[in-house]
């Protein structure tokens, strides 16, 4: 992958250029030393923080027997004003942006938007409606440390100073997750689409799949294919149920970008054997002071110890820009269709095909992939997950070898 191929996808880069179909959104520019904050160890905020709600302090006529010193401290876990730096100036312009864009908005960095971190938020999404609420989901966020300290990892010799960094606030609106797609372009000609967030069954608009792939195909001629300067790439859309098409997002080919549905090898691109990835877990530069992506060795940027070595695979995080999961997660996820045996089961199930020439398009009508939303626990997935092979299930056996032992 080419490194201009992802500087292309950054927000803020075809932003300007396709603000006419996308949502409305802001542009704020964020200070070096507010990146660095962002990927230093540890989820701190400010004493005066409005991003969660404050606990409820004991009145003079309430009962305080079951009340102790331990319990104040613990609703301050987060609290801790002479550690968090002040940045006062991009609070104020993230605030005024917020008002601007109607008091309620959803933040992503230059690729990647806080999925990961929404269970950390007091409304279990993206949903922010003050500069605080916004740092807190960017400082939560693994896949902002990404953007900050591996966007280039799939870029093998090619330059990898850091961008400029920027926050994208988009107007906030509740979008139904079944009615998001990815389109995949090749030599610029949409070759196939895919159901986006493929934990949602989405068997319901299987009768609707002529009319959306029709939506989104002339979308795409009228208003992307021209216009957007790569020839490989994909792109996110939303379709409303009166039948508008919004754009979301654009993503390169290959390196973290999920295929979703599909396999990266059933899709006509020329895609090399995945580099060796110079993440998290190679070993310092040779300068000492930075690592290669231009972020000083501390905070979530940091080799591990174990790291000493050959580079590891690819570390399979998020894409720029997508909800892509990682690890077991999504294997799990993006089983359907994964193996030879079972791939006419998972396209007689996900409807191959739509009825605009060979464009391919999927949807999960399979519930055999879905899961529950972590927003309904309000933790990580991975904290709930009982299921065989989960990492729970797995200490529970190692738990039981041992006592039978």
């Amino acid at each position: 992958m080419d490194h201009k191929q992802i500087l292309s996808c950054q927000f803020g880069e075809w932003y300007p250029q396709f603000r006419d179909v996308a949502f409305r959104s802001r542009v704020v520019e964020l200070p070096a030393a507010f990146a660095q904050y962002l990927v230093e160890d540890g989820v701190y905020l400010a004493d005066n923080s409005c991003a969660l709600p404050r606990p409820a302090k004991p009145s003079v006529g309430d009962d305080l027997s079951d009340w102790s010193d331990d319990d104040a401290d613990e609703c301050n876990v987060l609290t801790g004003g002479a550690e968090m730096p002040e940045f006062p100036e991009l609070f104020a312009e993230i605030d005024a942006a917020i008002e601007e864009l109607g008091g309620c908005v959803a933040p992503k960095l230059n690729w990647s938007a806080p999925h990961d971190a929404a269970w950390v938020s007091s409304s279990k999404s993206l949903a922010c409606r003050n500069a605080d609420e916004v740092i807190l989901l960017l400082k939560s966020s693994d896949r902002v440390a990404h953007d900050i300290c591996h966007a280039f990892d799939a870029c093998p010799g090619s330059p990898r100073a850091p961008p400029n960094y920027q926050l994208a606030l988009r107007k906030w609106i509740a979008m139904r997750p079944e009615r998001e797609f990815r389109c995949f372009v090749q030599a610029r000609d949409l070759i196939a689409v895919s159901q986006r967030n493929i934990m949602e069954n989405a068997a319901f608009l299987e009768p609707q799949k002529d009319d959306l792939l029709e939506a989104m195909l002339e979308f795409f001629e009228e208003h992307v294919q021209q216009r957007f300067p790569e020839k490989d790439y994909t792109f996110d859309v939303y379709i409303t149920t009166a039948g508008k098409v919004r754009l979301i997002d654009f993503n390169p080919i290959g390196g973290t970008t999920s295929p979703l549905l599909f396999d990266w090898a059933e899709l006509p691109y020329s895609l090399p054997t995945q580099p060796a990835s110079s993440s998290a877990h190679d070993e310092p530069s040779a300068s000492g002071g930075k690592d290669s992506t231009g972020a000083p060795p501390n905070g979530r940027c940091a080799p591990p110890p174990e790291a000493a070595g050959p580079p590891s695979g690819p570390q399979g995080e998020p894409s720029q820009g997508e909800e892509s999961t990682s690890g077991r997660t999504a294997e799990v996820l993006s089983q359907v269709g994964r193996h030879a045996s079972d791939r006419a089961d998972a396209r007689e199930n996900m409807g191959e095909r739509g009825q605009q020439g060979d464009i391919l398009f999927r949807l999960n009508t399979d519930g055999a992939v879905m899961r529950p939303s972590s927003a309904a626990y309000g933790a990580p997935y991975d904290m709930v997950d009982t299921s065989d092979g989960s990492a729970i299930s797995e200490l529970l056996r190692r738990l039981q070898t041992e006592e039978v032992g």
